[in-house]
């Protein structure tokens, strides 16, 4: 992902959380840990059928830092 790049359209609604966090990690240029539960009532409104739990650490890559 780079800031000036539009961003691809996905269909998965934790991959779209993922970007929006990525967005914010980049405009502030702070490392971000993010955990996400795939297994809660979140699940069942989204239609997500995978379960367990995900942990994305997204990081500001470059000497523009």
């Amino acid at each position: 992902l780079y800031a000036s790049e539009p961003i691809a359209d996905t269909s998965g609604c934790i991959e779209a959380d993922i970007w929006a966090e990525a967005r914010e990690v980049i405009k502030t240029k702070a490392t971000g840990l993010f955990h996400f539960n795939l297994a809660d009532d979140y699940e069942d409104s989204e239609g997500m059928v995978c379960g367990g739990t995900m942990d994305i650490l997204v990081d500001v890559m470059g000497s523009s830092r």
